[in-house]
């Protein structure tokens, strides 16, 4: 069970996902390249708005496991473990 919750970031393309309940100061993506392969990535994001330092997972085959992945990057979230789906609405 992930704890991480995704909007997709655009409707236009359903590839990308930013997590919306993360509150570290972490900006956290989920994409998904042209052969289905899922993607984490986290990057720092500095006091006065830039990126800093980032990191990417190796390739994944779906994105829950992707989400496992960027669970454990020393991010902080909020969660109410109210058993609302891990996909919310577009961003």
């Amino acid at each position: 069970m992930t704890l991480l919750k995704l909007a997709l970031a655009n409707k236009n393309d359903p590839g990308m996902y930013i997590a919306t309940n993360v509150v570290s100061n972490h900006e956290v993506c989920i994409t998904q390249d042209m052969l289905g392969d899922w993607y984490g990535s986290v990057q720092v994001i500095d006091s006065d708005g830039y990126y800093g330092e980032g990191d990417e997972s190796d390739c994944y085959n779906t994105i829950e496991e992707a989400a496992n992945w960027c669970e454990c990057q020393k991010i902080i979230m909020t969660t109410n473990f109210d058993g609302s789906p891990m996909i919310e609405e577009t961003v």
